[in-house]
């Protein structure tokens, strides 16, 4: 899969799951975590900005959504 595959994907169930996803990125992902959620807040845009800038993590932010049951 593709970086812009996950990116969508994350994104995604960023906005089916809310909390919960946040929650599976925390636990797994928490390097990324407050960098994250900072950038969702902003916006959806700065979020997308924000993965595209950080394509180096979006294969920890999705196997910490997957793991969770989230994607």
């Amino acid at each position: 899969m593709g970086w812009l595959s996950k990116a969508k994907a994350i994104a995604n169930a960023i906005k089916k799951h809310g909390p919960k996803a946040w929650d599976a990125i925390k636990k797994g992902a928490g390097s990324v975590y407050k960098s994250a959620k900072a950038a969702w807040d902003k916006g959806f845009w700065s979020f997308v900005w924000w993965l595209v800038e950080h394509t180096s993590t979006l294969g920890l932010i999705y196997d910490a959504l997957q793991r969770a049951g989230l994607l």
